[in-house]
């Protein structure tokens, strides 16, 4: 006798397969007049006209961490701006230490 092919230790779990039933009709069309389709194309165009009217624009915010880097560029820039215009002393050169014992 010919044992099966799958392995007795694994556990393949059991799968239940159901039937596919098929709708019994297919969608039933709708047919308008020439008139009527223009008019309900028409007043989709209205309304898609007034609602794009009242859409506003997506806001964008400025990312924080551009923000932080900028102020302290800035400031940074302003420190050695007032430095050097007031020759304040962290910006002096200082002359070189000569210890002659």
């Amino acid at each position: 006798m010919v044992e099966s092919v799958s392995n007795p230790n694994m556990h393949y779990g059991n799968v239940d397969v159901g039937v596919i039933i098929p709708p019994d009709k297919l969608p039933h069309k709708v047919i308008y007049s020439s008139k009527e389709g223009q008019r309900i194309y028409n007043d989709m165009q209205r309304d898609l006209y007034e609602n794009s009217k009242k859409a506003q624009p997506p806001k964008r915010k400025f990312p924080l961490v551009l923000k932080i880097l900028g102020g302290i560029i800035a400031f940074c820039a302003g420190i050695i701006f007032l430095g050097k215009k007031f020759n304040i002393g962290i910006f002096k050169k200082k002359a070189p230490l000569n210890n002659t014992n």
